[in-house]
């Protein structure tokens, strides 16, 4: 009974807590008016990798639906956005590792869909390089995200906010670069990324380019120990 007691008065704290910083409950299946290029959307969890929970929040313009992005918290954390911009579920290229707050962040340009956690940079979508270009791009491009609503099917999310506007370029880390960690970069830098000595590039471009919106354009390259 003191057990539960002491968990069920954690929970109470967290959640004071949560209200106290502008936090606001999930409700599943409400939609909500967002304008996601101009409000970036923080979901808050209690839930880490190796939970199985997933979350699942859906964007429309107007009626129609633009694109439903999901994460999913296995051993491995996966994501994906629409059945057009990613071949169904697939890994993301960089696994959150700092998870004192499992604070996710979504955010929308014209051009760009990004995901990161704890502020930490973890995946860029560029519509124009997606699995399909010419269906996620007709259904993403632009300014035209209007709604979201959390799914019946969202276990993760727990509350929601208003994200932060990024004056700068989300941290990235890239193990095995000379430099390996950018932080405090501000909009419009270009970045030419080395390996350090036996480690070769294995996907991405080798040019890290932070964009006027304070988006990186693409994804990071890796740096693979030979």
């Amino acid at each position: 009974m003191a057990r539960m007691g002491l968990i069920l008065l954690t929970v109470a704290l967290w959640v004071t807590l949560a209200h106290s910083a502008g936090w606001e409950a999930v409700r599943k299946s409400v939609k909500l008016e967002w304008h996601l290029e101009k409000k970036p959307l923080a979901v808050k969890t209690s839930y880490g990798p190796g939970s199985g929970k997933k979350l699942r929040i859906i964007f429309s313009n107007n009626e129609t639906t633009a694109a439903a992005v999901e994460v999913i918290l296995g051993t491995t954390v996966k994501y994906a956005l629409g059945s057009s911009c990613t071949d169904n579920s697939i890994s993301l290229p960089i696994q959150p590792t700092n998870l004192e707050e499992n604070m996710w962040i979504f955010s929308k340009s014209e051009k760009y869909f990004t995901i990161s956690c704890n502020y930490e940079l973890l995946v860029t979508i560029k519509f124009a390089k997606a699995a399909d270009p010419a269906k996620c791009s007709s259904k993403l491009t632009g300014d035209i995200i209007r709604y979201m609503q959390f799914s019946y099917q969202d276990t993760m999310s727990q509350f929601y906010k208003q994200g932060p506007q990024y004056l700068k370029c989300l941290s990235l880390t890239i193990e095995g670069s000379v430099r390996e960690r950018w932080t405090d970069i501000k909009p419009g830098s270009t970045f030419t990324v080395e390996c350090k000595e036996h480690h070769v590039f294995k996907g991405g471009g080798k040019v890290l380019n932070c964009t006027a919106e304070g988006i990186w354009a693409d994804l990071p390259p890796k740096c693979s120990k030979i």
